[in-house]
């Protein structure tokens, strides 16, 4: 998997944006969709890029909707594209 360009988990945005999503280790949908309602492009292509990076590394490659639903956001999103591709890959190898 990409690891090093998926975030800078250290800068302040995504340290925010991390805390945001998840409610202990795992996303929480609520959350992702109080983001969504802020209708802030953006903020929600990360957060759903977030959950589904932090999905994927807990085992469940099944989420495909967490990408997709940040690419509607920003459908340009080179890491969303990269990272929906990595997931249905998975998936099929499944």
């Amino acid at each position: 998997m990409p690891g090093s360009r998926r975030t800078k988990e250290n800068e302040p945005y995504w340290t925010v944006c991390v805390a945001r999503i998840l409610q202990g280790d795992r996303v929480n949908e609520m959350k992702l969709a109080e983001i969504e309602l802020d209708q802030d492009a953006r903020t929600t292509s990360n957060a759903y890029f977030l959950a589904g990076v932090t999905e994927m590394q807990a085992g469940d490659s099944e989420r495909l909707g967490l990408f997709r639903n940040g690419l509607r956001a920003t459908p340009e999103q080179p890491n969303l594209l990269e990272w929906h591709a990595i997931a249905c890959l998975r998936r099929v190898v499944r």
